[in-house]
């Protein structure tokens, strides 16, 4: 079969072309490059990138609390460039990127359960950060339910979304930080459904690398988020009618991707 290799980075542009691509032949020409940005630029953020950057916004904001007095400018810089405000007593707002409700326990401590809003906001002098990447006109968010099941490992739940989606198994695990850059792994399963189809999405059993850059000196603006190694697996249908598939394969310099047009 003939294989794309396509950009790893998630551009706007990408899901405005894109967004329509699994509609009939008749209405809309399908491509698999088509396939291929929809599900880089729609799906894999949703489902893979947003997870990790809800566990990433709490794991900062629980630094920051539990350190308040400590912390020097140079490390807030590095953790909220775009600097923190306190909504109330249990509601921290990291400008331009989440609001982040603790429950008054670590978010490594077994059993806690904190709540993150991950949100866009266009309007927002921050909009053009990595940490960014919804993509569209109109501003999109979602809200995540974080409880840690051990150390270094969260089960995910989407509470709320105001697209039509839904998460099955979501789970977040990190697995080092060196240099500046943090490295989790995210395995998860769901379903987003618009224009009348649905992409059915899963990552492989040893989930989606997902490496956040917060050092520029590493080459990449602060915030970045890039999915490095692991495969995850599109479906997508009309109601009971399959009509295509789209496998994106990740790795440090890129993608794969096949689909049932190749």
């Amino acid at each position: 079969m003939k294989r794309s290799v396509n950009t790893i980075f998630l551009a706007v542009s990408a899901f405005l072309t894109a967004s329509c691509v699994v509609a009939d032949p008749e209405t809309v020409k399908r491509t698999s490059e088509g396939l291929a940005s929809y599900s880089n630029s729609r799906l894999v953020p949703l489902f893979a990138i947003d997870p990790v950057a809800a566990v990433i916004a709490a794991v900062d904001t629980d630094t920051y609390l539990s350190r308040q007095g400590e912390i020097d400018d140079q490390e807030m810089a590095s953790l909220f460039p775009y600097g923190v405000l306190h909504i109330d007593d249990r509601a921290i707002k990291i400008n331009g990127v989440a609001n982040v409700y603790p429950d008054g326990n670590g978010i490594n401590t077994p059993g806690a359960k904190w709540e993150v809003d991950r949100f866009y906001d266009p309007y927002s002098i921050h909009a053009d950060s990595d940490y960014l990447y919804y993509t569209g006109y109109e501003a999109r968010g979602s809200r995540w339910v974080l409880e840690c099941i051990s150390e270094g490992h969260w089960n995910v739940d989407l509470l709320s979304v105001n697209v039509l989606a839904s998460c099955d198994q979501v789970h977040v695990a990190y697995v080092k930080e060196e240099s500046g850059i943090r490295e989790y792994t995210v395995t998860s399963s769901g379903s987003l459904t618009e224009y009348d189809y649905t992409a059915t999405c899963s990552t492989g059993d040893d989930g989606v690398t997902i490496k956040f850059i917060s050092n520029i000196d590493a080459g990449f603006s602060k915030w970045t988020m890039v999915p490095t190694a692991g495969i995850f697996n599109v479906y997508f249908s009309k109601g009971s009618q399959k009509l295509d598939y789209c496998y994106l394969t990740f790795a440090e310099n890129g993608f794969s991707c096949e689909t049932g047009l190749d």
